[in-house]
Formats: structure tokens, sequence, C-alpha cells
């Protein structure tokens, strides 16, 4: 089982110098999601982590900066707006290595659209940590159903925590994005590492 680390969904002062911490500690993989960001903004952040982890970063959003920065991923919303999906689009034909990964927060959607995408995001598979209220639509039956028919990849996001690892692995899921268990710890790292030993 893969850990994906997302970025924090609040601000922090301290996030880059986090995030190289998190790189040293072992981090593999990172989505940067920062909705509401200037491209600037998530430009200079990228620039400010390790250079060898941005081959593993995936961007949700801000597309153009896969044409500037040569990042491992690109990911685009089920709920994304048509100027988005274009933008999506062409960053996929210009760069079509880069890994595109469906982010779902409907099984109907999911099963609609997976065949697109090389990875498959569903969320919330449990009550948000980070977010207050943002529950999931669905049972964990039906989405283990829905991860048999799949051809790729699935990544598990939202409520993600290390007693909840080996269940999400019955699923079906390959892959676990959390962000809450590590941004709202005390200690964001050792947090990280606790999550990581989850994984394995």
């Amino acid at each position: 089982m893969q850990l994906i680390v997302v970025t924090s969904g609040h601000e922090r002062v301290d996030e880059v110098e986090l995030l190289r911490e998190l790189a040293a500690a072992g981090m593999r993989r990172l989505l940067v999601s920062k909705p509401s960001w200037s491209t600037n903004r998530v430009r200079f952040l990228l620039q400010s982590i390790p250079k060898e982890m941005l081959a593993h970063v995936t961007l949700d959003g801000h597309h153009g900066i896969a044409e500037e920065i040569d990042v491992g991923g690109i990911a685009l919303s089920d709920r994304a707006s048509a100027k988005e999906r274009a933008e999506f689009l062409r960053i996929r034909r210009a760069r079509p290595t880069v890994e595109a990964c469906g982010r779902f927060h409907s099984l109907a959607e999911l099963d609609r659209q997976a065949d697109t995408f090389t990875e498959a995001w569903v969320s919330p598979v449990f009550g948000s940590i980070s977010k207050a209220g943002y529950r999931p639509a669905f049972e964990a039956e039906a989405v283990g159903k829905a991860l048999e028919k799949l051809r790729i990849p699935a990544v598990a996001l939202g409520g993600v925590r290390a007693d909840r690892v080996a269940e999400l692995a019955k699923l079906g899921f390959t892959s676990v994005a959390a962000s809450g268990a590590i941004w709202g710890a005390a200690d964001p790292v050792d947090a990280f590492k606790t999550l990581r030993e989850a994984c394995r």
C-alpha cells in the first residue's frame, strides 16, 4: 500500500519546511491541492521543495504549471469546470507520459469515467479529518464492488488514519492519501511515519 501526502488544507507558514522534512523522512508521493491559491503561489511551493521530489508530485488544479515544471501527474475532479477539463486535456496531449488521475466523489462517476484516467482517487471514503461535515456518499461494501471493476489503481482519500489502512486494503485500494491525519497532528512528521508503518 502506497502512502500519498496531500498538502495542508489550511494556511501554514511552516508548510514548505515540513514538506522538506517529510521528503527527508521518506515521503514518496505528494498531491499538491491548493484550490484557493494563485498559480504563482503554487509554482513557488513547487520550486521550494527538493527537485528530486517533483517527479513524484501530482497537481490537483493549476495544471498549466506542468508545462514548465516536470511534475509526475495531474489530477482532475469529477466536479471540474469545463475550463479546467480543457486545460487538463491540453496538458495530457502536451505531456502524454504524465500520470492522469481522476478524483471521484460518487461511484456512478467512477464507473462512468475511470477508464479515461491512469489512476482513480475516491473521496471521501470516511468522514474528512480536515473538512468539517465532509462525509462519504457511499457505503464500504459498494466501494469494494466498484473497485473490483476497475482496471486502474485506486487511491482512498478522506478520513484516512493509520487504524483504517488495513480496511482500505481489503476493499481493494492500492494507495491511501492523507492530509488531516498528518497536518492536524502535533508533529506532522511523526504522524506521517505512523501512517507509513501502517501501509507496510
